[in-house]
């Protein structure tokens, strides 16, 4: 079930639909330990102990890359990846608790091509009715 999951889910998630499906790690039948519960480390060690592949390897094979591999593809900043992802421009995967793998597609370069056309044109319109701005007060105290 644990090599099912894996597919899907990091192991503190997997902990939880075990748990929630009343799943308990092996020797919780003995006394005192009836209410054991599955963690992420007990997930990780049985991954390990029955040679599972990874979680990173999974969603490796499915061809998605690292922060630093997605932005070097997409000729942009690591923040700005990590940025884009927050706001759904590109998707991340988890593969633990606290870091991603990402994709990084020929439709997000044409995307991030669009998002740098209208910074620039926004930065442009912002500079151009800077310069334009007319004065409040004109002459003959008239505004």
């Amino acid at each position: 079930m644990v090599d099912k999951l894996l597919d899907k889910h990091i192991d503190s998630e997997i902990a939880e639909l075990l748990n929630q499906q009343g799943y308990r790690p092996g020797g919780s039948a003995r006394r005192g330990r009836h209410h054991a519960r599955f963690t992420a480390l007990r997930v990780a060690y049985l991954v390990q102990r029955y040679r599972l592949r990874s979680r990173y390897d999974r969603v490796r094979d499915r061809g998605m890359l690292t922060k630093r591999e997605a932005a070097a593809r997409l000729n942009i900043h690591e923040t700005t990846l990590a940025r884009w992802a927050e706001h759904g421009l590109l998707t991340k995967h988890a593969y633990n608790a606290h870091y991603y793998l990402y994709e990084a597609s020929h439709r997000i370069c044409r995307a991030s091509s669009a998002v740098d056309g209208i910074g620039f044109d926004r930065a442009a319109a912002l500079k151009t009715a800077m310069v334009l701005k007319p004065s409040t007060e004109a002459e003959g105290d008239v505004v």
